[in-house]
């Protein structure tokens, strides 16, 4: 499930915006990276563009997309590419210490999921100042 599908609390509304907006991505992030201890790591991982969420979505804003496949209809995410989610980090206050990729299944009939499942992971710290 993305990130940013995370329900906001009463203690912390996410910031202004619709789910799967930038602007709620990114008041996630600075409220972790608030939060988080300045040794501690955390790990994020995002939708790639290979990945059977966007390829069953329809594109519903900038980088924000609405899921159509009836596994998680109506499910909405901000994913934005690569370079563009090291760049809203970065802005957040993380340094961006390793990014891979994870994929699972593929057009080739691998027998582990009947959909591609690809997404970046991102493991960040706090920035140092």
């Amino acid at each position: 499930m993305p990130l940013f599908a995370l329900a906001p609390s009463k203690k912390f509304p996410p910031g202004k915006g619709k789910p799967g907006a930038r602007e709620v991505f990114v008041s996630y992030m600075e409220e972790f990276r608030r939060t988080l201890k300045t040794d501690g790591r955390i790990i994020i991982t995002l939708p790639s563009e290979q990945d059977y969420l966007k390829l069953f979505s329809d594109e519903t804003g900038e980088n924000q997309y609405t899921v159509t496949s009836t596994s998680r209809e109506g499910c909405v995410f901000y994913s934005p590419p690569l370079e563009k989610i090291r760049t809203l980090l970065t802005d957040a206050g993380f340094s961006v210490d390793r990014v891979m990729i994870y994929e699972i299944g593929d057009e080739k009939g691998e027998e582990t999921l009947e959909d591609r499942f690809s997404n970046y992971v991102f493991v960040c710290s706090p920035k140092r100042d």
